[in-house]
């Protein structure tokens, strides 16, 4: 009987033993997700401030703003073979959309 009870003993000093490691291991790795999360979002932000982008520098055909966002794009109506887009912007300013053709390979 005093085998079994030292045997379970040391069985529950590897369990508590076990237990601390894995639960430095969920402290890690809850840290290496939240930054993760952080890279994300801020990738993320990166992606839609790059997609939402004024690069052409055009300014709205209603206030002359340049703060646009763009809301999407497709291609020209008579010149969409020559690769010739129209692009869709909303303006952050009078919230009116402005349309811009562009030549996409310029």
């Amino acid at each position: 009987m005093k085998d079994e009870l030292v045997a379970l003993h040391n069985e529950l000093c590897a369990c508590r033993i076990k237990t601390s490691v894995l639960a430095n291991m969920i402290c890690k790795l809850e840290s290496v997700n939240q930054n993760l999360m952080l890279e994300i979002r801020t990738l993320t932000e990166e992606i839609e401030r790059f997609h939402n982008a004024n690069p052409h520098g055009h300014r709205c055909k209603h206030c002359g703003s340049m703060k646009l966002k763009r809301t999407g794009g497709k291609p020209h109506k008579l010149f969409w073979d020559m690769d010739i887009v129209d692009i869709f912007f909303i303006c952050l300013e009078c919230e009116k959309e402005s349309v811009f053709t562009i030549d996409t390979l310029e």
